[in-house]
This record gives C-alpha cells, sequence and structure tokens, in this order.
C-alpha cells in the first residue's frame, strides 16, 4: 500500500523508507516562507560577546580578555569604575576601549600614590 507524501504529511504516519525517499528527494529545496528556519536567523546581528573590532570590546568576556581580569572583576568595573566608558543598550555590553584604557592608567597612577604615601 503505498501512500502520496506530501509536504502536509504528518511525519508521525510516515515509515523510515517513506521517510528517508521524500528527504532524499527535496534535499537542498528551501522551505516554503511561512515556516521557521530556526532561531539563530532571528538572532540580532551584531558582534559575538568577547569580540574586539576597533575601539569596542563586547561584553563581560571582552572585559575580561582585554584586561586579563576575571568575570567578577570585570562585572565590577563594568558597573563601577569602568561605567563612564560603558554603553549598556538592553542586555549588551560596549565597552569603548580609548576611554577604558584612560580611565585605567589615571586609577592605576592614584593607586601607586596611595601606596607610596604609606
Amino acid at each position: 500500500m503505498e501512500t502520496n507524501v506530501t509536504e502536509s504529511t504528518p511525519v508521525a504516519m510516515l515509515t523510515v523508507g517513506q521517510l528517508a525517499n521524500y528527504l532524499n528527494n527535496h534535499h537542498g529545496e528551501t522551505p516554503a516562507p511561512d515556516q521557521d528556519t530556526g532561531r539563530k536567523a532571528h538572532r540580532a546581528a551584531g558582534p559575538e560577546p568577547g569580540t574586539m573590532q576597533g575601539k569596542y570590546v563586547y561584553g563581560l568576556r571582552g572585559i575580561c580578555t582585554r584586561y586579563g581580569v576575571g568575570k567578577n572583576t570585570a562585572c565590577n568595573w563594568a558597573n563601577g569604575l569602568l561605567a563612564p566608558a560603558v554603553i549598556k543598550e538592553g542586555r549588551k555590553i560596549i565597552v569603548n576601549t580609548e576611554k577604558a584604557d584612560l580611565i585605567l592608567e589615571q586609577w592605576t597612577q592614584e593607586q601607586r600614590q596611595r601606596k607610596a604615601a604609606r
């Protein structure tokens, strides 16, 4: 008993042979416009967290790799010390490295002066 397999045929109603035959015959076809093409296609465009592009680093991972600190320190810096250099867009963290470098340089000099004054 051979049944006609179409796009509207439920997968649960197919035998393994019918499914394999259908997939082999329709390999490489693009899905219909009303079908979801997957979650990754709907992801917002932009750089991956932790990447460097020009004068910006993205995410806590970017702070970690750029300045060689742990995730907790990166989080504390993003919310405190480096706050003037940080741009937050929802959950995204973008750090202007030029501003951050200046802030950290000044902070380091202040720390050295405090130690010398003791």
